[in-house]
């Protein structure tokens, strides 16, 4: 027996409503995945993009390191000049160091020759000889007085005259050569000692400079390093 008109209907007007809801799911899934597909897309882009940087970046790195690389290749070269240097630095500063202890050496046997002469006795023979050239000046007038009442000076006294006279120009020329020895010979030793100090403080601003230019050297090479 079939049936009824009503039932087939009412069938057909529901598998035609599953068939609407199976069309609209479809129509939603198909709008999901294009959804889904357009994501999918832009992940895609933008992991292109990442890997796009991360290759520069890997790039940059690698310059990087082999920048570093060759700065820690001159660094050690500078270095080893550096320690060449510093060597001989230590061996210059000790040669100068020899030189100056025998610069001190010949300024002490100076000083030593200097006390042999000892001036104290110079000065005070030059005293005893300025003494004796008073005596004779007085005599010389003496003489002189004595002579000059009849206004002609007599022919002994005028020899005695002569040769004190000459004996008094001697006197004075010893004088004056001993003034200038000791005159000559204080120089001399402040000389000496002027010059000992002038190499001493050479040394110690030569030995200076050396240090600062070493100094400075290695705050280049830090700089560089945390460049």
């Amino acid at each position: 027996m079939s049936e009824p008109d009503s039932s087939i209907q009412e069938k057909i007007l529901r598998y035609t409503e599953e068939m609407n809801k199976i069309a609209d799911m479809l129509k939603k899934v198909k709008g999901e995945l294009k959804k889904r597909e357009e994501n999918l897309k832009r992940l895609e882009e933008k992991i292109k993009d990442s890997e796009k940087k991360l290759k520069k970046k890997i790039e940059e790195i690698e310059k990087k390191d082999q920048k570093i690389r060759e700065l820690e290749e001159r660094i050690a070269l500078k270095m080893e000049e550096l320690k060449i240097q510093e060597k001989e630095l230590h061996t210059t500063s000790a040669l100068e160091f020899l030189t100056f202890l025998a610069r001190e050496k010949e300024l002490q046997e100076k000083e030593a020759l200097l006390k042999e002469v000892n001036i104290e006795d110079l000065k005070k023979q030059i005293a005893e000889l300025q003494e004796k050239l008073k005596e004779k000046e007085e005599i010389i007038e003496e003489l002189l007085t004595k002579g000059g009442g009849a206004g002609v000076v007599p022919a002994e006294e005028a020899e005695k005259i002569k040769k004190l006279k000459e004996e008094l120009k001697k006197r004075e020329e010893e004088l004056r050569r001993r003034e200038e020895e000791l005159k000559k010979r204080e120089n001399e030793a402040l000389s000496k000692v002027k010059e000992s100090d002038r190499d001493i403080m050479k040394m110690v601003e030569e030995r200076q400079a050396q240090l600062e230019r070493l100094a400075e050297e290695l705050k280049k090479q830090r700089e560089e390093i945390t460049a």
